[in-house]
């Protein structure tokens, strides 16, 4: 009988072999074997010693290395070496506590080795230092959450937690309230006085909310000067307006700020569950609705919004209802926004994006009209009416002899668990006549998170027909580092969210660099959405962002006016003058 030897001792044995070595000594990475019949440790590499502060002497057992995880993660990192004694391999990440007394996050990955009876008799293992990692992932995480200025829960965050709630009272007689509020002329106290005093009144502003809020109740930053609040729980429609009322007054008192006293008013919009809708879209569009009543009753006061009162959501039956007419009769169109070279300010991609013109709503932002897509179905076919359009319209452009791009097209979740997808795929860009390196096909985050098997195979597939993708938004959803290995991305679109604010805050420019800096090392192109400074710009040329996207270059156009770009193929930066609200 042969004797197997611990994976420490294997590479010892192997020491001529200079990359071996090098591994074993690398302090990153610490190498370890453990006799498990008599709880000793028979080898560990320097790298044990250097994550951990300890001399490889204080591990003797298993006692002594869990001694310095931390409790809270003790009762996972059990759990999981009972998975040990049915032989499988773990991975697990858990936290210790360095000898310094800092925490660090550690990545363990342990082998078991078992007798011909079945017994384990030795554990080899192989840990790493991820604190930086985890670190970056908890600052993403916060950031496509929570709002940067004033530490609140982000839009985002506010329907997350609006949905979980109209979950758990779908099936109750609970109610609750959402409340929408907007400082009244808070543009002005920002031009006259300076952005620094805005910024300080945002902060105070939602402080002295807080104080008239249960602590279950939850106040968050939607825009620029609005606010949301939401009334987990009230006892009758009195009370809401009692409590309405008190965070009415306590904003009548002066805010002081510097050397300026500034007296502020607030506009308050309030709707109510089931009273003003089942859906969170429907809640919040009519607590929208309710402020935009207030605002025109005179601002500086609050309005409750009744049932009967809800014209707006008369608005998105009609919407509902329309939808599917509207793709028949030609009412949609498409828009292209230019990607742009940052080196050369060449146009090197765009992004087509798509306007409905309804015949008595006017011009309907897709934010609007998608979301009901999705409920009702058509958004597989708006998704399809999308692709087919697109790949005509590069036709076209390449029967005039211009010099085409490549054409990213959103992609909703729907269309990639749906097994005819690629075929139908395939059949447009033959019928067209484009090749596949023509069309680019952009999806979000939030699409990742079910049905990833599903979803992987079917990003896989449109890789192989040489159609390059693109992860959008990257940031504003579950932002794990996994899915830029995981998945065949080519491109990764940085969210405008994170490029707003990069020019005047350390911390966001320094996740902007961390960002560029992955994605360049993961040999994947970077582009950056919602450009608007001169600033920005700058900042990402020095970055060395391979793309940018946004108003500085060229808002979203019609083709016909997308075809001068082309032609002009090089474009000059010049400062917006105004912002697309869709």
């Amino acid at each position: 009988m042969y004797k197997i030897l611990p994976i420490s001792i294997y590479l010892r044995v192997l020491i001529r072999n200079k990359k071996l070595n090098i591994l074993f000594d690398n302090p990153n990475l610490g190498i370890w074997s453990a006799n498990i019949q008599d709880d000793k440790v028979i080898c560990t590499s320097k790298g044990v010693e250097y994550i951990t502060g300890y001399k490889k002497e204080c591990f003797n057992g298993a006692q002594q290395w869990a001694s310095i995880i931390l409790n809270e993660d003790m009762h996972l990192f059990y759990n999981n070496q009972r998975k040990l004694k049915s032989g499988q391999n773990i991975s697990q990440q858990y936290r210790i506590k360095h000898k310094s007394g800092k925490l660090k996050w550690i990545k363990d990955y342990t082998i078991p080795t078992f007798d011909h009876l079945g017994n384990i008799i030795r554990l080899d293992g192989i840990i790493s230092d991820i604190t930086e990692q985890k670190l970056l992932e908890d600052q993403l995480n916060f950031l496509a959450n929570y709002d940067s200025l004033t530490k609140l829960p982000n839009r985002k965050k506010f329907i997350e937690e609006l949905e979980q709630l109209i979950q758990s009272y779908a099936k109750s007689n609970e109610h609750f309230a959402v409340i929408k509020l907007d400082i009244d002329n808070f543009k002005y106290i920002n031009d006259t006085l300076g952005n620094e005093i805005g910024d300080e009144l945002l902060q105070k502003y939602p402080n002295r909310i807080k104080k008239h809020l249960a602590s279950q109740d939850i106040i968050a930053r939607r825009s620029g000067d609005g606010f949301a609040i939401l009334i987990k729980q009230i006892e009758s429609f009195d009370a809401l307006i009692e409590k309405v009322k008190n965070i009415y007054e306590c904003l009548k008192a002066p805010f002081i700020i510097k050397e300026y006293k500034l007296y502020v008013t607030t506009s308050f919009g309030i709707s109510t569950f089931p009273e003003n809708g089942f859906t969170s879209s429907e809640i919040l569009r009519n607590a929208r609705l309710a402020l935009s009543i207030a605002e025109k009753e005179g601002k500086d006061n609050f309005h409750l919004l009744s049932p009967s009162s809800s014209h707006e959501s008369y608005k998105q039956y009609c919407i509902g209802r329309d939808l599917k007419k509207a793709l028949e009769d030609n009412e949609m169109t498409l828009y292209f926004q230019p990607r742009i070279c940052t080196k050369t300010n060449k146009i090197i991609g765009a992004e087509a994006l798509i306007r409905w013109n309804h015949p008595v709503w006017g011009i309907i932002p897709p934010n609007e009209f998608l979301p009901l897509a999705e409920e009702n179905g058509l958004i597989t076919e708006i998704d399809y009416w999308v692709l087919n359009v697109a790949c005509q319209q590069i036709n076209r452009w390449k029967q005039k002899g211009l010099r085409v791009v490549p054409i990213s097209i959103n992609i909703s979740g729907v269309q990639l668990i749906k097994p005819d997808w690629i075929h139908k795929v395939e059949k447009v860009l033959h019928d067209a006549n484009i090749k596949p390196s023509e069309l680019e096909m952009e999806i979000t985050e939030h699409i990742l998170l079910n049905d990833s098997e599903m979803v992987k195979q079917s990003l896989t597939k449109l890789k192989a027909l040489g159609i390059k993708l693109a992860l959008d938004d990257f940031g504003t959803g579950y932002s794990s580092l996994s899915y830029l290995s995981q998945y065949p991305f080519d491109i990764i679109k940085i969210d405008r969210a994170f490029i707003r604010n990069m020019d005047n805050s350390k911390r966001e420019l320094h996740l902007i660099k961390s960002i560029i800096y992955m994605i360049r090392g993961l040999n994947l192109r970077v582009v950056a959405e919602g450009v608007e400074t001169m600033k920005q710009l700058h900042i990402l040329q020095q970055e060395q962002c391979h793309e940018i996207q946004g108003y500085l270059f060229s808002k979203p156009t019609p083709a016909k006016e997308f075809e001068i770009l082309l032609q002009n193929n090089i474009l000059t930066p010049s400062l917006p003058n105004y912002k697309d609200q869709f």
